[in-house]
Order: C-alpha cells, then sequence, then structure tokens
C-alpha cells in the first residue's frame, strides 16, 4: 500500500540510506552500482565541443573597421581594405629621392686681358679730360663707362684741378691678373697710377686707383 505520511517516507528514507552500511558487501555492492551508474552516463551523454581559440590570420578572429567610403578594412594587420587609398602600392621609382636641381647660374668667363687694359687706356684719357670739362659733372660723365658706380661716387667729392699730373707717357702695363680682376699701371709724367679694374655686367671697370712711386 502506498506511503501517506511524512514519518512512513522518513522511515523508508532511513532504510534505504542504512542498507549499505549494514555489512561490507553492501557497501560494495552499492560502491559497484554508483560507479557504473556514473561511468554509463558519461557514456551516454554527448560531449561538449570545445571552443577553438582563433588562430592568426582567422577572417572571423579579426576585427573590422568600417572606412568613410563604407568599405571594410582590417585592423592590425598592416594590409589596407579594399576602400582605403591612403596606402599605395608603390613602385621603385616612385620611393627615389627626387634629383637636385642646381638653380645657380654657372660662371661666365672673364672678358679677355686685352679689354681690360684697352679700358685703363681710355679711362686715364678721360681723368686727363678735366680742362676740356665744363665742371665736375661732366667730367664724371666721360668716367662713367669705365668705372664702377660706387668709385664713381667717391670721386664726386674730387676736385679735378688738384689731379697732380696731365700727361700719359706710355701705354699701359699689366701687372696682376686674376680670376675676375685686374691691376693695370699708367704711367705719367710725375708718378704712376696704378688702376684696380673688376669686371661688372661682363665688362671691365676700374673700382680703384692709387699713385704708386716711380
Amino acid at each position: 500500500m502506498p506511503i501517506r505520511t511524512n514519518r512512513g517516507r522518513a522511515a523508508v528514507y532511513r532504510r534505504l540510506w542504512g542498507w549499505p552500511m549494514r555489512s561490507p558487501r553492501h557497501l560494495v555492492f552499492t560502491i559497484v552500482l554508483l560507479a557504473l551508474l556514473v561511468t554509463g552516463m558519461g557514456i551516454l551523454l554527448p560531449e561538449q565541443p570545445q571552443a577553438e581559440s582563433p588562430r592568426a590570420g582567422d577572417p572571423a578572429s579579426t576585427p573590422v573597421s568600417r572606412d568613410t567610403d563604407g568599405t571594410d578594412a582590417t585592423i592590425g594587420d598592416g594590409q589596407p581594405g579594399l576602400g582605403d587609398s591612403t596606402a599605395t602600392p608603390t613602385t621603385e621609382w616612385e620611393d627615389a629621392a627626387p634629383p637636385s636641381i642646381d638653380l645657380t647660374e654657372p660662371a661666365l668667363p672673364p672678358p679677355p686681358e686685352e679689354q681690360g687694359i684697352e679700358v685703363a687706356r681710355e679711362w686715364g684719357a678721360a681723368w686727363l679730360s678735366h680742362e676740356e670739362a665744363a665742371d665736375t659733372e661732366e667730367w664724371l660723365a666721360r668716367l662713367a663707362p669705365f668705372t664702377t658706380e660706387e668709385r664713381l661716387a667717391v670721386m664726386s667729392s674730387v676736385d679735378p684741378r688738384n689731379i697732380p699730373f696731365d700727361e700719359i707717357i706710355g701705354d699701359p702695363e699689366l701687372l696682376d691678373a686674376g680670376d675676375s680682376t685686374l691691376t693695370v699701371l699708367l704711367p705719367t709724367n710725375t708718378e704712376p697710377l696704378e688702376l684696380t679694374l673688376i669686371v661688372r655686367e661682363e665688362q671691365w671697370r676700374v673700382s680703384a686707383y692709387n699713385q704708386v712711386s716711380a
């Protein structure tokens, strides 16, 4: 008959739990039975699949960002997405440094020395023309084609009447020649006049003069 009271159920439970402890044979039988139950449950229940760790280079494990143009670009793989226009492959000639361009004009060779000697001769003739000039301005105008502007500005304070000689007694003599300078000796009836000529606008011009002892 069914057990309807709690006291009856408790008595049945005590008898069941106490049965393995009544003898060593009962205890061994109970342990073997439990082991068989656990083994059977392990065989019958399906094995749970283990979650695989993401591998490097797996598209499913690589974070993806959305470009501004709507295309996908992977993050961290160092490769641009399909819509990435900032990183484009370059060729070897594109990576090369641009060639340097020298904008300086090549130095022109100085005019011939003979032209410098002739300029010295004409400058001496203009120097001695002060007696024919009406004033200092006219005298300087005659010297201007053979003199640098800097030296002409200094000579504006010179009084032509104080020039100590009035005659050139020989041909100009070349004393020294540099890359763009000449030193010419102009003989006069008193002391020789030493002229220094430089190149201005591809022409020889007198930039300095000095009387020297004969």
